[in-house]
């Protein structure tokens, strides 16, 4: 069999999703493509490092991504029937801010991005940013921010919608009540669509894995399964760009029984932890270099990657919405940092450092200084 590379696509989604499941936690849902567009849209202003480093995580260039942009919003005009794909961008700019009205232009014509002004300070500015966010997702993400930070300068939000009704759904008549193992390993009782047909398939020592069509073939729903029951954390290797790869070219149609959980779960995350592991680590910084989409001297960088999914699977088929929010905030050369509160009331890291070469001559924690 030929080797089959992984796209570029294929391995920003699994390098974002393994380092979620670093958290450990029992459901991880994430959207590639909404985090890849928001980050899609700061690259468009970023320059130097700051580029490259937004680039490195994307695994492509701005250009490229722009135009992949404009591919995608353009592929989007023409759905099968029984199948709704809708992405919606937007950038929200604090009152009086001196945006580059080319970086605008540039978010208008390759994004299809809305371009607002709103005063951060209003009580009622979040909720006009998330009326905005439940518009875009059928109110299927209602609240993405809870507040808007005073620093706060820039917000370039992506909304996606999809719904998508099954090929040849399930008969509701079949589906039973059954026990699941869960990820932390308690046992939990759940509802099992059940279905005998011919599936697109594979299966190796290791997993099984089943494609599932929506309406006219265009896009589905790929389920892979272990042969036995992992942790969160444990799908690392199966997250693999070249795993994933592998699997989607080893299906074959092969008939056979499915029984798949019904379903309905949210998903919240500040993503720049896994950013920066990812390569974003400048952009995260006052030394960041966003001056493609300010005039003058604004100094600015990416304070919050805040990201909300929902998932809804049933006998029907799917639906599942996700909303990512970039928050820019001012550097620290155009506004002071707030006052600190430091109040070592629990265990604490101490480390004794030669300050000419950095290094450590002690490090510890300390759980409990009243002990001898």
């Amino acid at each position: 069999m030929a080797v089959v590379v992984p796209t570029s696509q294929l391995t920003f989604s699994c390098r974002l999703l393994r380092q979620l499941l670093r958290r450990e936690q029992d459901n991880v849902f994430a959207s590639p493509a909404s985090v890849g567009l928001a980050l899609g849209m700061v690259a468009a202003g970023a320059r130097g490092s700051t580029l490259a480093a937004l680039e490195q995580t994307l695994g492509i260039d701005a250009k490229l991504a722009a135009n992949r942009a404009e591919r995608l919003f353009a592929s989007l005009k023409t759905l099968p029937p029984g199948v709704t794909v809708e992405l919606a961008n937007s950038l929200w700019a604090r009152s009086g801010l001196p945006l580059s009205q080319r970086y605008a232009a540039a978010m208008r014509e390759s994004y299809r991005g809305e371009v607002r002004s709103i005063d951060f300070t209003l009580a009622s500015a979040p909720t006009i940013v998330n009326d905005w966010v439940s518009r875009a997702t059928h109110g299927r993400i209602n609240s993405l921010v809870d507040s808007i930070e005073d620093a706060a300068m820039l917000l370039l939000i992506n909304a996606t919608y999809f719904h998508g009704r099954w090929a040849s759904p399930f008969d509701e008549k079949r589906t039973i009540d059954h026990e699941f193992a869960t990820a932390s390993a308690s046992v939990a009782q759940v509802r099992m669509m059940q279905k005998s047909a011919s599936f697109s398939y594979m299966d190796d020592s290791d997993v099984q894995a089943v494609r599932l069509p929506y309406k006219q073939g265009r896009f589905h729903l790929l389920v892979v399964l272990p042969r036995a029951r992992l942790s969160t954390a444990a799908f690392d290797a199966i997250a693999q760009p070249e795993s994933m790869t592998r699997i989607l070219a080893s299906l074959r149609e092969r008939d056979g029984f499915l029984g798949l959980p019904r379903l309905r779960l949210g998903y919240t995350a500040d993503l720049v932890p896994e950013l920066a592991e990812m390569g974003m680590a400048l952009a995260l910084t006052g030394d960041a270099d966003f001056s493609g989409i300010f005039d003058g001297n604004v100094g600015a960088f990416i304070s919050r990657v805040l990201h909300k999914t929902r998932l809804e699977i049933d006998e029907q088929g799917t639906t599942a919405a996700a909303a990512t929010l970039v928050e820019m905030s001012l550097g620290t050369s155009i506004m002071a940092p707030a006052p600190f509160e430091m109040i070592v009331d629990r265990p604490f890291l101490v480390a004794l450092i030669e300050s000419e070469t950095d290094l450590p001559l002690f490090i510890g924690v300390i759980g409990d200084p009243t002990a001898r």
